[in-house]
């Protein structure tokens, strides 16, 4: 006869056996289980953000009976099963999905290009050091020619350009695309690259960055007297260097990210001073990325790059609503001529149910301007970054500047009825508009708009002294 022990284990893997779904949530407190910490390493080189979406290890907990709990606002999971065969089945099917996850992510790894300009030659020197920016270290002479730098460009990213959006006309999501102007980064040199490059070394390293990482482009930048000083910059533009701004479509616009467990609540729509809560969104904060593409200028202020991300929204959790309606908005009063962007504030009202769980708020506040005679849109913002709902203290500030088709959200998200796939028409002349049957001479007639607005940001004259002492208030102290 079997002990009463072993009679208590029988009935409870019986239970087990019979309540599968009950393996989802929390591990009950009246059994016996053994435990296992799983750890993922949180560089993003390495971390599959797809992991952060519960249902990825949900059918796991069920095949191999065990609960797998998050460990909030880490990078580690809690394995709890009733054997320690199940156990290490469940961890060994954590580390298929995990390397699944990580190869699929090397898939859509980032594609860099070392854009080259009229104005290099044989003596022109790179220099690559980790934890800096790509940069030129021999002196330059003459301007740089836009449509030869962009005809020298296209032949580069032609193959991405069938390969990466073939590929992303196929995601059921939500495709959004943007154009990113930042800075560089290498977080990592590999064996065999140097300090100093010439440029057609740091081509032939550019591939190894695309395949391997270590390198990534910061759109989040820091200067926070340059916003207004570019935006004066281009408004004074007339056309004769083929861009200028349309003064009669300038707006400004708000948006407010509230971050939850890896994901945001976002709220773009802002009317006297409150935000729209039926229009509230909530999605991965970390999006997949299905066109990235990063181009390295090593002889200019900026870099550049392209990003198609995934947008996969869901309701806004219960109680969040009250929330979002007592938040409040308080723009920026702009007095002086060559004021054009400043940080707004955010009012936070009675949140203490929600202190512990919002781990970040961001308020964007956005210059948009269209550029005249073409399809672009230019956007310049600052967005301030407070810990939790701190909104009351000082914030972390930063500014960035975006270019994107005003058709770009509709016509990338067009569904061919037939195939049920995303329909960019015939030769992705939707996306990439204008009347030449060509796509490569359309794609690149959108490259000279980019690289024109590359090349006014450089021409924009260096601040004076005086205009560059204190930044501007980032919060309601």
């Amino acid at each position: 006869m079997a002990t009463a022990k072993a009679q208590v284990n029988d009935k409870r893997l019986e239970a087990s056996v019979s309540n599968k779904g009950d393996f989802l949530g929390e591990p009950p407190n009246d059994r016996e289980l053994i435990r296992a910490r799983y750890v993922l390493a949180s560089h993003w080189e390495v971390y599959p953000s797809e992991i952060d979406d519960p249902d990825v290890l949900n059918e796991i907990c069920k095949q191999h009976q065990v609960w797998i709990t998050r460990i909030e606002e880490t990078k580690a999971w809690d394995v709890y099963s009733e054997s320690s065969a199940g156990l290490q089945e469940a961890i060994h099917a954590i580390n298929q999905t995990v390397h699944d996850l990580r190869l699929q992510k090397e898939l859509l790894a980032p594609v860099l290009v070392v854009q080259k300009s009229s104005r290099v030659t044989e003596d022109t020197r790179i220099s690559v050091k980790p934890n800096s920016r790509p940069e030129v270290m021999t002196p330059l002479s003459g301007s740089s020619d836009v449509l030869r730098t962009a005809a020298s460009l296209l032949q580069t990213l032609r193959p991405h350009l069938i390969n990466s959006t073939e590929c992303a006309m196929s995601v059921d999501s939500e495709l959004r695309m943007r154009v990113n102007f930042g800075r560089l980064k290498v977080f990592v040199r590999h064996k065999g690259i140097g300090n100093v490059l010439t440029y057609d070394e740091c081509m032939d390293a550019a591939k190894s960055f695309s395949i391997r990482g270590g390198i990534g482009l910061h759109d989040r930048l820091n200067e926070l007297k340059l916003p207004n000083h570019i935006i004066k910059h281009l408004l004074a533009l007339n056309g004769d260097g083929g861009l200028r701004l349309d003064h009669k479509t300038v707006k400004r616009t708000y948006s407010l990210a509230l971050r939850l467990q890896g994901k945001e609540v976002c709220l773009e729509d802002c009317v006297n001073g409150r935000f729209d809560v039926s229009r509230a969104k909530m999605g991965f904060a970390c999006p997949t990325k299905w066109i990235n593409w990063v181009m390295a200028t090593p002889d200019m202020r900026l870099d550049w790059g392209i990003r198609a991300d995934a947008y996969e929204f869901e309701s806004v959790p219960a109680g969040i609503d009250k929330l979002i309606k007592e938040l409040q908005l308080r723009p920026a009063t702009y007095e002086e001529d060559g004021d054009f962007l400043k940080p707004g504030e955010v009012i936070v009202g009675q949140a203490e149910e929600w202190q512990g769980r919002i781990s970040e708020t961001r308020l964007k506040t956005t210059f948009a301007v269209e550029l005249h005679d073409t399809p672009y849109m230019l956007e310049i913002s600052m967005t301030q970054i407070w810990k939790g709902l701190k909104t009351n203290l000082r914030a972390n500030v930063v500014w960035g500047i975006q270019l994107y088709g005003k058709h770009w959200d509709s016509a990338m998200n067009q569904l061919n009825p037939h195939s049920r796939r995303k329909d960019w028409g015939e030769g992705q002349r939707n996306v990439w508009v204008g009347t030449d049957p060509d796509l490569g001479k359309r794609f690149q007639s959108f490259l000279e708009v980019v690289l024109q607005l590359q090349q006014h940001v450089e021409d924009v004259p260096p601040l004076a002294l005086e205009e560059r002492e204190g930044p501007p208030s980032a919060a309601n102290e």
